[in-house]
């Protein structure tokens, strides 16, 4: 076996798409959570009460896709909500599926999650600026139509 080098490693990991974008999005994950601790929500969460709220009773496959989240992820995720009353099963046309509604103390979470996404919304405006903020909108934008066109690379 070839030795590969630890700076090769460490470069290629430095200048990978994927790497630095995702440890962006960790970052601002672990920032929007901290402003949604009081609510007792993940930004996730509030992804989740904020869809069904817009679109009631749907199901969890439609849930994933309009998230962009993988049902076990999903799943995962719901799971608490539904303990804890903030979501509930709903009525599906297919015996299958599983649907989704939020309920009123869904509603209340949301409400009180809007006051620190709120927070931490102005905070990263004034932080990098409406302009910066429209250009990265407008790149991630881009990226994610660029890889919704293109096929997966397929390692030989």
């Amino acid at each position: 076996m070839g030795d590969i080098g630890m700076e090769n490693a460490i470069d290629t990991d430095l200048n990978c798409t994927c790497y630095r974008v995702r440890k962006a999005a960790r970052a601002l994950t672990q920032f929007y959570d901290d402003a949604l601790a009081d609510a007792g929500a993940t930004l996730t969460q509030m992804s989740v009460l904020t869809e069904l709220s817009r679109t009631p009773n749907v199901s969890v496959t439609a849930l994933g896709k309009r998230l962009g989240m993988d049902r076990t992820t999903l799943s995962r995720t719901i799971k608490p909500m539904l303990r804890d009353g903030w979501i509930k099963s709903g009525k599906s046309e297919d015996r299958r599926a599983r649907n989704l509604e939020v309920t009123d103390t869904g509603i209340e979470t949301l409400t009180h999650c809007n006051d620190g996404w709120r927070q931490a919304e102005s905070r990263m405006l004034r932080t990098i600026g409406r302009e910066n903020r429209t250009a990265l909108f407008d790149l991630l934008d881009q990226v994610g139509g660029a890889v919704r066109e293109t096929e997966p690379a397929k390692v030989a």
